[in-house]
């Protein structure tokens, strides 16, 4: 089968904080790729923002096709070309997914949030 659209979906704590030095430790012990492309030197003004201070700094995490950027609260999950997921595809959807960042939205109060936004199904 042949994928038509890349897979992309955003995940949030809604909870907890996450520790990203920690996820780069857990990620790189599982045999995935991990490097630091956002990490913003702490500014006082950037921390007035909604939240700016739980994504300022961000890990990506790489199997076969997937990519993941993991925040303190946020994980978007993306693919650059459409491929059918692998199985190291697969594992990092499921430890991002379903141990780490476990929600659609980023608040439970907000029910239209993802009005319009087509989701692929994980296969």
């Amino acid at each position: 089968m042949i994928e038509e659209e890349s897979y992309f979906a955003v995940f949030w704590t809604r909870w907890k904080v996450l520790d990203v030095i920690e996820l780069e430790e857990v990620f790189r012990k599982e045999g995935f790729a991990v490097s630091r492309p956002k990490w913003i030197v702490p500014d006082p003004f950037y921390d007035f923002e909604l939240g700016g201070h739980l994504t300022r700094y961000e890990i990506r995490v790489v199997a076969d096709s997937l990519h993941a950027l993991l925040s303190s609260v946020r994980a978007v999950l993306f693919q650059q070309n459409p491929r059918t997921f692998t199985l190291r595809d697969d594992k990092l959807y499921d430890i991002v997914h379903k141990v780490y960042y476990r929600n659609r939205r980023m608040l439970p109060f907000l029910p239209r949030v993802e009005e319009g936004i087509k989701w692929r199904l994980h296969l």
